[in-house]
């Protein structure tokens, strides 16, 4: 139904949109060596792809949320 297919357009829509912004703060948090935001950032990452069903985005941000919040912020940069 195209309901259905709008609804879904909206969500991933919304899904780049807020993780877009996620990744720009994340981005920042790391130039500033700012462990607190960056792990406030992945979390985000984390929480929004679960709820789109990108499970191993998902995972690998909950590994990376980890890691900032031991400040290993090194292991958490590209």
């Amino acid at each position: 139904a195209q309901g259905d297919e709008d609804f879904v357009g909206e969500l991933i829509d919304d899904f780049i949109a807020d993780t877009s912004r996620a990744i720009e703060s994340l981005d920042k948090a790391l130039a500033e060596n700012d462990a607190a935001t960056a792990r406030r950032a992945v979390h985000s990452i984390k929480g929004l792809s679960r709820s789109v069903g990108a499970n191993r985005l998902s995972d690998h941000a909950h590994q990376m949320e980890e890691l900032a919040a031991e400040s290993k912020l090194d292991a958490v940069r590209p």
